[in-house]
């Protein structure tokens, strides 16, 4: 199965996205509270999928991801987002993230996006 970064502020997101993929037999490999540190984690803890929350303190996630990518432009990032944020998810997909989560989370929609992630070539 596939390793994880968790990105989002509210530890109940970060629990939620974590015990869903757990219970898939996933491994969560490291967690940020905000985008500032991202870069160093990931390179830290080389997950295989990031999940990154668009609204966040500090550094909001589409200037996390655009540092991630400059970084790791291999990087599987998959965002965050509640409804309503359309143009910041579409500007996210042009900065380079493989695909978008809308909450609130649903179990099967995180699953099959993961799914189609792990199958994605680096």
């Amino acid at each position: 199965m596939a390793t994880f970064l968790i990105v989002d502020d509210a530890a109940i997101m970060r629990r939620s996205i974590t015990a869903i993929l757990e219970d898939a037999d996933h491994t969560i490999v490291g967690e940020c509270t905000t985008g500032k540190g991202i870069v160093s984690v990931y390179q830290r803890v080389k997950p295989d999928i990031v999940t990154l929350d668009i609204n966040m303190p500090d550094v909001d996630g589409i200037e996390a991801l655009e540092l991630l990518m400059a970084a790791e432009p291999n990087a599987k990032v998959m965002m965050v987002s509640a409804i309503g944020q359309k143009h910041k998810v579409l500007e996210a997909l042009r900065k380079g993230a493989k695909s978008y989560l809308l909450k609130p989370i649903e179990k099967g929609k995180l699953l099959e996006l993961v799914n189609k992630l792990i199958q994605q070539p680096q």
